[in-house]
């Protein structure tokens, strides 16, 4: 096989179906992770220990879901823009497709929403 030519595709450790409503525990001390991917000259490794703390605390701190779209087609949600307000709130506008509403229609149903937020919302 080509390496140049293979797919993309999850890389997922612990249970190994999370669809599936299975579980397990586990205890992980450390992981690294190296991605190769020639096609585009990148060789990305990542790796982690638990003296550092979770391996998304990072994310936890600084990045805020405003709303999730799960069951949405991927081109149907995202698209964010905001901005900082007088008062030190952030509005942010985004582009939601409503997944679950019954009258979702793939590629025809989105819409704009907006919210307001605030540094104390992250982390929460």
């Amino acid at each position: 096989m080509d390496p140049r030519s293979a797919d993309s595709r999850a890389i997922v450790f612990g249970t190994r179906h999370p669809s599936e409503n299975n579980g397990g525990e586990h205890l992980w001390r450390r992981m690294k992770l190296r991605t190769v991917e020639p096609r585009y000259d990148r060789d990305h490794t990542w790796t982690w220990h638990a003296a550092w703390g979770l391996p998304d605390a990072w994310t936890r701190a600084h990045v805020l879901e405003l709303a999730n779209d799960r069951r949405a087609q991927s081109p149907d949600f995202g698209y964010s823009g905001w901005c900082e307000l007088e008062d030190g709130r952030f509005f942010c506008a985004f582009h939601h497709a409503g997944g679950e509403e019954e009258d979702y229609t793939p590629g025809r149903s989105s819409h704009v929403r907006g919210c307001w937020f605030e540094d104390g919302d992250f982390g929460k």
